[in-house]
């Protein structure tokens, strides 16, 4: 093992942190913002970003801002729901920007190598921030809450060993989703662990193990959105992924040192 292991390992994360942000991107974030709030007009609930930036989860190979424009159930709801306010604000965008293009869930608006994903949601009746999005790839609606998800993963506080995480499949070519990884590490890989016995070395080695795993194996357990149970964030990961996971976490078991597991 490395000398220093936790220094050696926290290098790694800091490396690995998003570049600085540059110059404008608040202000484009800013003119993105206050054009949305014009479109939604008194249908306009909250503007929050939720993505991995927000979750302090995020890599330099994270998308750079997630908006989630939240909107009154009123909004559409007998002239199409949430598809009709997904479509509108698409051609709302397109006449403002010169690169938009439908993304799943979001629209993406590309600014000089700046991409601004916005998620339109419609608030589920009587609930506070509990909302629907639209599919645009398959034309189906889910129940969600991306609120709910900034909220809990900041609370499990475990966001370096995620971000390590995240280098590690990065390292190994391991497609593995952003708002999986979040859940997955404290949720299944290091929910055993107590807080006061925290070491990045021990719990980035416990979190291996547990992939490396041939029987009851986390990443081959259905793990589930706190948000809505018939979410499944697992379903996010293909099983090619995992079993490139699961292989090399096998073989990191079997290296004589750290920098020989993650450099």
């Amino acid at each position: 093992m490395a000398n220093n292991p936790e220094p050696y390992l926290q290098d790694i994360i800091d490396r690995h942190l998003p570049a600085k942000q540059p110059d404008g991107q608040s202000a484009r974030v800013l003119k993105v913002g206050s054009e949305l709030m014009a479109w939604a007009q008194h249908y306009f609930v909250a503007l929050r970003d939720v993505g991995s930036h927000a979750r302090q989860t995020s890599t330099a190979r994270s998308s750079p801002v997630k908006l989630l424009l939240l909107l009154s159930n009123d909004c559409h709801r007998n002239a199409g729901g949430i598809r009709s306010s997904y479509e509108s604000l698409y051609g709302y965008l397109i006449e403002r920007y010169p690169r938009v293009s439908k993304n799943g869930m979001a629209l993406r608006i590309r600014q000089n190598g700046l991409d601004i994903d916005v998620f339109p949601a419609r608030l589920m009746p009587g609930s506070t921030d509990d909302h629907m999005l639209y599919r645009s790839d398959d034309q189906s609606v889910l129940q969600t809450n991306l609120v709910r998800h900034v909220d809990d993963v900041l609370r499990a506080g475990r966001s370096r060993e995620t971000r390590l995480l995240k280098a590690w499949f990065q390292q190994h070519e391991v497609k593995a989703p952003a708002l999986y990884v979040d859940f997955l590490v404290p949720e299944k890989l290091l929910c055993d662990v107590k807080p006061h016995k925290d070491s990045l070395q021990n719990n980035f080695m416990h979190m291996l193990r547990k992939i490396a795993q041939r029987d009851f194996n986390p990443l081959l357990e259905d793990l589930a959105d706190p948000a809505n149970d018939e979410n499944l964030f697992s379903a996010l990961m293909t099983s090619e992924d995992k079993k490139r996971a699961i292989r090399s976490a096998q073989q990191a078991m079997m290296a004589r040192n750290l920098a020989s597991i993650i450099g």
